[in-house]
């Protein structure tokens, strides 16, 4: 015995620690042990001393190393469990084409790994590795199987986020075009086929000189690996069981014989789901093969026996061949033989398989194609009938030893109990209930239904193995990527080892899986078998639900406390809430008493538990939410008209709001949903009270007429006219937007560093705010009373006013007029002011007294123009149509002050972020400047509070 079927007969991986194959050979000693003391006969007794037996050539065949010399793979298996479809493909020995197979040895000549074509050169071409990727599409994740057509593997579809299974095809059957078009075109109707008794193919698709296919991933066993798992507890095939599997089969081919032939059914394309239905597989496959590569490769060592004499001879194909193929697997699932050359009738075998099932076979055996069913359909009929009209002759034979059953040893145990100590002895006992004769077709239905369930364990142990297999792999990629998911997935692998794989859990599941063999081999145990096995299934499914339930456990404490803190701040009570008391009490007990996968599990219950209640009082939960919605719309409404008034309707909305609460508290759903909705209809009702609604049409109106008058100033505005509103006349230019040189190298530090910026449009008011525009804010008694210094009123730019006095008069125009005036940015003052030129003033780099309004103080250039500020717009406008952008006042501008322009903002807008915001940028100069005081680049700062500055003024900017 090799290490590696020793390992799998153990239930472990070939990377298994010793530590790992010690205890699972010690709890296997220790559970066959127990069982053994506790048999109720000396034949079960018997059994469960050949199951040691085995155990010991398992143990040490471990302690040897492994040692595959000498060995018969094909019919001495290891151990009494049955064995993986990865496990058995590619392991057994052809036959020589004339043997004959013996009543309940595996078949090695109809192994997919005897197909012609697998030399290990071809598999070795067909050789993917983990993470290898095909067509962009598919990450291959493991071998799933190989034979003589290509290899299986488990696939990731990164389109479609599923697993697939992957069947790549030998090169060296595809080597000439003739069976690449044979290939594709048998596929192409492949993916035409749907039926739920047949695969479904997704597509094919070639990469290099590799084709494959895509197909679903079943979950299961193919029909050979239940044959063998029959055969490993020595029970014949259940002839019901075997009628439903034909039928079915029967019913895919129906179907597909519309389209194609199959050409290459036998068990091992035969695949029965978790639920045993069937599902036929690989559709044209066989027709890659030519005539003379069947010659060539010696087909009739491979699935010959399966195949019509017409198939074999290369002549033309139709229904019947498929119907044959049919005939032979029904003849072998029922004798354990294969019917080639000089074979008997099936009965002659089997007497309970009955005249009618046999006629059946013999039928579908016949050579003359002529003398067959004729189609699928007629085939299921005769099967279900128990007719198949009159079947040819077949050639006798030598007659073979029928598998008989030996007497029932329980029955004479009973006997000799009753003999010696009385009826009462053997009833107080219970052997008195041997002597009743055995229900066979009881007996038959149990142990098929055991047999089923080892079918169901073993796709269950491949899962959880896969499982872990994976996490390992995320978890180790993880670390190598440096993801943010390694600490998450090394919890959870963690977990994993400390609840899974080195649980006690485990190790009882392998010891009870080999007692409830040891009860499948025996008639009188056949119940106790089908008990165990369901113990050990069900104890599998909850390892799988431990595994997934361990993902992010650390984040569910986290999570149940939410959907808890969210289910008892709606405050329900009754019935429901005691619902959820027991979900968290069993999940307290579990954790309690030691058991952290019941723990875990219980947790997520307490999760879904709290989740469904929480879907079980959405409509509440949501009657509530719209009532605290109306109520809080009515307040606000009420509070938005001023309205003090009383509202009876919004006192009953208080009633039947608090009454709906106490009827949540105490359970009573439907009850709380009425006055819920009750509570909403009538706060909705009570914004209809006569007064409040008179009040709010009052407030409309006003309201409408405000919009009605910002329109009018927009439209004005817009248009470049002078707005008036509220004793206010202004007006505006549209300002074109641009990129600039903003600063100077003429200046001080503060002018540069010399920077591009870029300006979206904007208007700016033509000329600074005057007295006149500025006065109507005064007299509303929202800006102070300033004063003129002695310079004067009118349209002279007002005078003494502080920054934050700036943004006071902006607020209440803004309030008035239902636009967003503001200050402009430093940058767009510039820009504008600039008005596109790059000299020191917007007409060149020289000044003239006639140009501006700077030097008018004593011992100035322009003291002959006499002193003080001058009238708005005495100056001739730029480019931009701005007047006294140069002189006259200096103007507030939005932004805080820097000492340079390092890290100012290139798009134009206010610097208000850094610097010293209490102090604020000040441009243009003033009348009684210098002529480098009034440059466009020149910028000074003020306290934002600074109060009686008869040089600061402003002027108004607004978004387009």
């Amino acid at each position: 015995m090799d290490k590696q079927t020793a390992l799998n007969a153990l239930g472990l991986t070939d990377n298994a620690s010793e530590a790992e194959i010690s205890q699972a050979i010690a709890a296997k000693k220790q559970s066959i042990a127990e069982k053994q003391a506790s048999a109720p006969t000396e034949a079960l007794k018997a059994k469960f001393a050949t199951v040691a037996k085995k155990l010991a050539e398992i143990e040490a065949a471990l302690a040897a190393g492994g040692d595959s010399a000498g060995q018969d793979k094909t019919s001495s298996p290891a151990s009494s469990l049955p064995q993986e479809p990865s496990q058995r493909l590619g392991q057994q020995q052809p036959s020589q084409p004339n043997q004959q197979p013996s009543a309940r040895a595996p078949l090695s000549q109809t192994k997919l790994a005897d197909l012609p074509g697998m030399a290990p050169q071809d598999a070795a071409q067909v050789e993917l590795q983990p993470g290898q990727i095909l067509a962009n599409r598919y990450e291959i994740k493991e071998l799933i199987g190989q034979g003589g057509m290509g290899a299986v593997y488990r696939a990731h579809d990164k389109n479609t986020d599923r697993e697939i299974a992957l069947k790549l095809l030998l090169p060296s059957l595809l080597k000439n075009d003739s069976a690449r078009e044979r290939f594709l075109s048998e596929a192409k109707i492949s993916q035409q086929l749907s039926h739920p008794n047949i695969v479904n193919v997704f597509d094919v698709q070639s990469e290099g000189d590799l084709f494959f296919l895509t197909m679903e991933l079943l979950e299961g066993q193919d029909l050979r690996q239940w044959l063998e798992n029959l055969n490993a507890v020595n029970q014949p095939t259940p002839v019901d069981e075997v009628k439903r599997i034909a039928s079915e089969l029967c019913d895919a081919l129906s179907y597909a014989h519309e389209f194609t032939v199959h050409r290459d059914i036998k068990p091992e394309n035969i695949w029965l789901d978790e639920k045993g239905r069937v599902k036929l597989m690989d559709f044209g496959i066989a027709r890659v093969q030519s005539a003379s590569q069947r010659t060539q490769t010696g087909a009739a060592m491979g699935t010959a026996y399966y195949m019509a004499p017409e198939q074999l001879q290369g002549r033309e194909l139709d229904a019947r061949a498929d119907i044959y193929a049919v005939g032979v697997m029904l003849y072998e699932m029922l004798t354990g033989q294969i019917p080639a050359g000089r074979f008997e009738s099936a009965i002659t075998l089997r007497k309970e398989i009955g005249k009618g099932l046999n006629n059946t076979i013999d039928k579908a055996l016949a050579v003359n194609p002529d003398q067959r069913f004729a189609n699928a359909g007629e085939m299921k009929a005769a099967l279900l009938s128990g007719k198949a009209g009159k079947a040819p002759k077949m050639p006798k034979a030598p007659s073979n030893p029928h598998l008989s059953t030996g007497p029932n040893k329980l029955a004479i145990a009973a006997m000799v109990l009753l003999l010696v100590g009385g009826i009462g002895v053997a009833a107080q006992q219970g052997w008195l209930d041997a002597l009743k004769p055995l229900d066979k077709d009881l007996i038959a239905q149990q142990k098929a239904d055991g047999t089923k369930l080892l079918g169901q364990i073993k796709s269950l142990q491949r899962r959880l193995d896969d499982s872990l297999r994976d996490l390992d792999r995320d978890v180790s990629e993880a670390k190598r990527e440096g993801s943010k998911r390694y600490t998450t997935l090394q919890t959870w692998q963690d977990n994993a080892e400390d609840y899974i794989t080195r649980s006690s859990t485990l190790t009882d599941l392998l010891g009870e899986l080999a007692v409830g063999e040891g009860y499948l081999r025996e008639d009188a145990t056949a119940n106790k078998a089908v008990t165990t096995l369901s113990e050990v299934k069900a104890g599998y499914e909850g390892l799988l639900g431990c595994f997934d339930a361990l993902e992010g456990y650390e984040t569910q404490t986290a999570e149940l406390n939410k959907v808890r803190q969210q289910w008892q701040g709606y405050g329900i009570g009754g019935n429901l809430a005691a619902e959820v008391t027991a979900t968290e009490t069993a999940m307290g007990d579990a954790k309690a008493a030691g058991r952290p996968c019941d723990t875990v599990q219980s947790t997520r219950s307490a999760i879904r538990g709290y989740q469904a209640l929480l879907q079980q009082a959405a409509p509440v939960i949501a009657a509530a939410a719209s009532a605290n919605n109306a109520k809080a719309d009515w307040q606000a409404y009420s509070k938005k008209y001023g309205f003090t008034g009383a509202a009876p309707k919004a006192e009953q909305a208080q009633q039947q709001y608090s009454a709906a609460q106490q009827q949540s508290r105490g359970g009573e759903l439907a009850a709380s949903l009425l006055l819920y909705q009750s509570a909403t209809a009538s706060w909705q009702a009570a914004k209809q009270t006569p007064e409040l609604v008179a009040l709010v049409k009052e407030k409309e109106e006003a309201a409408a007429a405000a919009k009605a008058k910002a329109a009018t100033v927009e439209k004005a505005f817009r248009a470049g006219k002078t707005v008036n509103f509220s004793g206010v006349s202004m007006k505006f230019k549209g300002i074109p937007g641009g990129s600039f040189r903003m600063g100077s190298n003429d200046g001080d530090d503060e002018e540069k560093p010399v920077h591009s910026v870029r300006v979206s449009s904007f208007y700016m008011q033509e000329h600074e705010v005057t007295w006149n525009q500025y006065q109507p804010c005064i007299d509303a008694g929202v800006c102070a009373s300033e004063n003129d210094s002695g310079h004067g009123k009118g349209n002279r730019p007002v005078i003494n006013v502080a920054w934050i006095e700036a943004q006071t008069y902006i607020r209440w125009l803004n309030k008035e007029t239902g636009q967003r005036f503001r200050l402009p940015s430093e940058a767009e003052w510039e820009y504008a002011a600039r008005a596109g030129s790059t000299g020191k003033y917007s007409w060149g780099n020289s000044i003239s007294c006639s140009q501006a309004s700077y030097g008018r103080s004593r011992d100035r250039e322009c003291s002959n123009n006499g002193v003080g500020f001058a009238l708005v717009k005495s100056f001739s406008p730029n480019r931009f149509g701005l007047y006294d952008m140069h002189g006259n006042v200096e103007e507030w501008v939005q932004d805080c002050w820097h000492d340079s322009y390092n890290g100012a903002p290139s798009d134009g807008s206010a610097w208000t972020s850094g610097g010293d915001c209490g102090l604020r940028v000040a441009r243009s100069g003033r009348y009684d400047g210098k002529p480098a005081d009034v440059r466009s680049a020149v910028r000074d700062a003020y306290y934002a509070g600074l109060n009686g500055s008869y040089r600061m003024g402003f002027r108004l900017a607004q978004d387009r």
